[in-house]
């Protein structure tokens, strides 16, 4: 083998694979690190990423992503949404059912703390995932820029044969 071939199919081998991870970072710009989270081949479900903006109050403004298993359509899914608000303290702000996403945003008291959420579900397949933006109420004007970009951010990545 010559010396180029050599040359380029190690150098293959060493880039590959570090262009698959750069592929996975998740960078925090402001606080000046980048990290590539834990994947497993099998699928997710639960509560599978969760991030911050700094405490307030004793509280850690947060968004969310949750994958929910769900055959029905997304259309059943808002009405037991919607049955969930009236089960609780919660009172809706605005709403918007489309043929793609739902979209919530509704405040309530939770375990004693007067909280304020944005949230949007998009279904694939027979998951729902469910991305939310949770902030106290009183701080929700100050943070609320921050987490609804991090809410509409999200997209489903293209699906793999």
């Amino acid at each position: 083998m010559s010396s180029v071939r050599f040359f380029a199919a190690v150098l293959l081998v060493l880039v590959i694979p570090s262009l698959r991870a750069q592929d996975s970072l998740v960078t925090y710009s402001a606080a000046g690190f980048s990290f590539s989270p834990p994947e497993s081949q099998q699928p997710a479900t639960g509560k599978v990423v969760i991030a911050f903006l700094p405490a307030s109050q004793g509280f850690s403004p947060n968004v969310n992503v949750m994958i929910q298993p769900y055959p029905a359509s997304l259309r059943d899914y808002d009405q037991l949404t919607q049955a969930q608000f009236k089960q609780g303290d919660v009172s809706v702000v605005t709403q918007e059912v489309a043929d793609d996403h739902l979209l919530y945003e509704y405040k309530g008291n939770i375990r004693g703390r007067s909280l304020h959420f944005y949230a949007r579900a998009l279904k694939r397949d027979s998951s729902v995932y469910l991305i939310t933006a949770t902030d106290l109420e009183q701080n929700w004007a100050e943070d609320k820029e921050a987490l609804v970009h991090s809410v509409a951010s999200f997209v489903l990545s293209p699906k793999h044969p």
